[in-house]
């Protein structure tokens, strides 16, 4: 290709001082640029990265040469002012976390880098979709996506007779998304079967898609399977599924081996009976051993509780859900209020149910993966009344509802100030971090105040405080420059 050396030079001694033009490039090359290329710079990008898929593809002067068909470019390159600030933070290793938002609120704008450094940064990133959020389907197709000539991926059915174990798995994703009774079609042929264990389970999760009365043959003759993981995934579907033989199992077991003993206006108190283990209750997996010391009776009883549906729990014992969550439950008269409040937590998050997992928090206020069935709204309304400062250090970078409210905020300070006193490194540093990035920019003055008034101790470590105050100026800086660059 004597184009391409045309381009070299050009590039070579400047293209300010040796303008490159198409008329130098090779036809197949020329006809992929874009006919609105804006600058010479834009031109040679264009014609260096078409040569490079040009060769590639190996299109030569083929007549049976793919066209490369460039889409447009749609984003107008960022203003100058604010390009120079996107250079600087680029070459800052230390503010890397800023840069990557940067991206982001620049590409909020409708805008991308130039050419050179959109090159940088996609090098510097360990996959090109990241950069996404800055980049129009024209730079997508020229640096990503569209790449004529190439070994084109398995797809499709290939993927599962052909791929590796995880595109297997992905595959199978796919087809129960699109299609649950195509699914076990797939798993009919019996090659997952000879799949290790772990990816056999992983196969077997992915029909949680859409679970229905229909997958419930399919997943009771897995019960039998060889391996004990695939039998446990396939209880644990079982459960999910409304009516199944496995919750109506559960929800007898918890009839008779529970009673209510007290109740109001005394607190409540659930006598509990061992469940005896029986064939059909080992098959479906009542022998397993999943509490690490927990003694197999309280881990039956467990498991039952976890199989019914979290909405069911409460009628079927005969209490409302506050009572059950704050209930002392005996087994033969030791007291395992405490597994089974953990049972409890794991059915409100297996069902989503944001009553229960409110309830259980009201009766234990701690850190807790329950904060997650919580809506955004209600989870604050929970961490301001029922969470002391103390234990909202413990939160760290978990559990706060993003973006900070104004409250939030102030919650957050607070516990970032008391783990700055109790020297409190790692909690210090989370929760710093945690109000460097989750601050709206409205309040971002207020947030920098916040910071710059925790108490710090002579010799004490205040990188967490400094990075994150860093971090706050960063941002008001750019967002100030965007303002004026759009108003």
């Amino acid at each position: 290709m004597n184009g391409f050396d045309e381009l070299v030079r050009c590039a070579t001694v400047g293209l300010g001082t040796r303008p490159l033009t198409a008329d130098g490039l090779e036809p197949e090359v020329r006809s992929a640029l874009a006919e609105d290329s804006a600058t010479t710079t834009d031109l040679a990008l264009d014609a260096a990265a078409a040569y490079a898929v040009a060769h590639r593809a190996r299109i030569g002067s083929s007549p049976r040469a793919r066209p490369l068909g460039l889409p447009p470019a749609t984003r107008e390159v960022l203003p100058p002012h604010l390009e120079t600030r996107v250079r600087r933070l680029f070459g800052d290793q230390a503010r890397r976390k800023l840069f990557h938002e940067t991206l982001s609120m620049v590409g909020a704008q409708g805008w991308t880098l130039p050419p050179d450094l959109l090159l940088r940064v996609l090098n510097s990133l360990p996959t090109p979709d990241r950069a996404h959020v800055i980049m129009d389907d024209r730079a997508r197709a020229l640096f990503d996506t569209d790449r004529p000539g190439l070994d084109i991926p398995k797809s499709g059915r290939a993927l599962w007779d052909e791929g590796t174990p995880w595109q297997r798995v992905d595959y199978l994703g796919q087809v129960r998304r699109d299609d649950p009774t195509a699914a076990w079609t797939l798993l009919a042929d019996g090659t997952w079967l000879g799949e290790e264990s772990k990816i056999r389970s992983l196969m077997l999760k992915k029909m949680s898609v859409g679970l229905g009365p229909d997958d419930e043959p399919h997943l009771e003759a897995l019960l039998d399977d060889e391996d004990a993981h695939v039998r446990w995934v396939a209880a644990e579907l079982l459960s999910s599924i409304k009516g199944s033989r496995t919750v109506r199992q559960a929800e007898e077991l918890l009839k008779t081996h529970l009673e209510v003993s007290a109740g109001p206006p005394d607190p409540p108190v659930i006598d509990g009976t061992p469940i005896e283990p029986t064939d059909e209750l080992i098959r479906d997996g009542y022998d397993w051993e999943h509490g690490f010391g927990t003694p197999m009776p309280v881990t039956r009883l467990q498991l039952a509780v976890s199989r019914v549906p979290s909405r069911r729990l409460a009628g079927l014992i005969g209490l409302s859900t506050t009572e059950l969550a704050s209930a002392h439950v005996l087994l033969e008269g030791a007291d395992i209020s405490e597994a089974f409040q953990d049972a409890l937590k794991r059915s409100a998050h297996k069902f989503h149910d944001a009553e229960l997992a409110e309830a259980l928090l009201r009766a234990r206020p701690e850190p807790s993966e329950l904060l997650d069935v919580l809506g955004a709204g209600r989870r604050e309304q929970l961490i301001l009344e029922l969470f002391d400062t103390p234990t909202l250090a413990r939160f760290r970078g978990r559990f706060w509802p993003r973006p900070l409210s104004r409250a939030m905020l102030h919650r957050v300070a607070e516990a970032t100030a008391w783990s700055s006193t109790q020297r409190m490194g790692l909690e210090l540093f989370e929760l710093c971090w945690v109000m460097a990035q989750d601050t709206p920019a409205e309040l971002i003055p207020e947030a920098l105040s916040l910071l710059e008034a925790v108490p710090v101790a002579p010799k004490q470590n205040t990188r967490g405080i400094e990075q994150a105050l860093s971090h706050l100026r960063g941002r008001q800086e750019l967002t100030r420059i965007i303002d004026e660059e759009t108003t």
